[in-house]
């Protein structure tokens, strides 16, 4: 099966003061905080099953949210 379409090279993401549902553009799972380096941002959550949090500030290994996936839907805060 061959499918046509164009591939992004990269996406800009314009985030409201306050929460924003986004979705993860790849198809490559990627570390959370390398996807969000250079954003200015004070939580991110996602839900499988259980909520998954993220907080910059935090120490790392407090956070339950580590990766962005595919197909998933991500709440921003930033």
């Amino acid at each position: 099966m061959e499918i046509e379409g164009t591939r992004f090279n990269s996406t800009n993401l314009s985030l409201t003061k306050s929460w924003n549902l986004i979705g993860y553009p790849s198809l490559n799972k990627t570390n959370i905080s390398e996807f969000f380096e250079g954003v200015n941002i004070t939580a991110a959550f996602a839900y499988n099953g259980t909520w998954l949090s993220y907080n910059p500030l935090r120490n790392e290994s407090l956070n339950t949210l580590k990766q962005m996936k595919p197909g998933f839907g991500y709440w921003v805060k930033r």
